[in-house]
């Protein structure tokens, strides 16, 4: 339960609890009843990447988090963390500069080849001259085992809750997708031991607003990709939209 929550980014404006304040350069132009709110605030609500760090570091709680800003934004950050925390996941490695002719040694043809931006799609790489190509312009350049799954499901996670679940498609299609890609899965759709998995993960990291790729075969389950979560989706009541579904989280007390 929040206390006197603002938010900053205008994504809450039908919650009549919370206190939208707008994005501004810098928090020195916010006017003194703004910033004396945001220092009564036991939570502050979409705070945006450009604050969310002051934010953590003077002990306001968040949401979306800073960790979860950041693993929408780096490749690089989302394999140490998967390594730290020993979740399932494919073999990827990074090379800057002069690493990069190991390349070959290490990864059998085809592979994936991305940058860090995870906004950006990953690019199946199938010979040599396709991978020279890419390492003169990217740097560092992240290289991705290609799996071969039974399923792919995109995951939503809002508060720590697996919310919403969407069956993947083509390889590097948009994970979020338009409303209509989506289909009213359940969680047992999925398996209810996979969603669990991912639940304890995102509360171990702090991620209370993430979404997550996650391939299924007959071995088991790896996560794939963090990315950006989905704006809307499709439940087995209707269609959801993330903003008034959080919304209803903070008017009834559970955020």
């Amino acid at each position: 339960m929040s206390d006197n929550p603002v938010a900053i980014a205008a994504l809450l404006t039908s919650c009549s609890k919370v206190k939208t304040l707008g994005i501004r350069a810098s928090l020195g132009e916010y006017p003194r009843a703004d910033r004396d709110a945001i220092l009564g605030a036991n939570r502050i609500f979409f705070p945006t990447p450009k604050f969310v760090r002051i934010f953590e570091a003077v002990g306001k709680a968040t949401f979306p988090s800073g960790i979860s800003y950041t693993l929408r934004r780096s490749r690089l950050v989302q394999e140490a963390l998967l390594q730290i925390l020993k979740c399932p996941h494919l073999l990827t490695r990074s090379y800057f500069g002069r690493q990069k002719t190991r390349i070959c040694s290490e990864f059998r043809f085809p592979f994936h080849v991305m940058c860090r931006e995870p906004s950006r799609p990953r690019v199946t790489v199938t010979n040599g001259d396709e991978l020279i190509s890419l390492a003169a312009t990217l740097n560092p350049l992240i290289v991705r085992e290609i799996p071969s799954y039974e399923n792919r499901f995109f995951i939503t996670l809002v508060n720590f809750a697996a919310t919403a679940v969407k069956r993947c498609g083509a390889e590097n299609a948009n994970g979020a997708g338009d409303l209509e890609a989506w289909k009213a899965l359940r969680r047992s759709d999925m398996g209810e031991h996979v969603l669990l998995k991912l639940e304890d993960l995102a509360r171990r990291a702090g991620l209370n607003d993430i979404a997550v790729e996650v391939g299924i075969d007959g071995c088991g389950w790896q996560a794939i990709e963090f990315a950006r979560p989905a704006v809307a989706w499709m439940s087995p009541k209707g269609p959801v939209n993330r903003h008034e579904y959080i919304a209803r989280l903070i008017e009834s007390g559970e955020l």
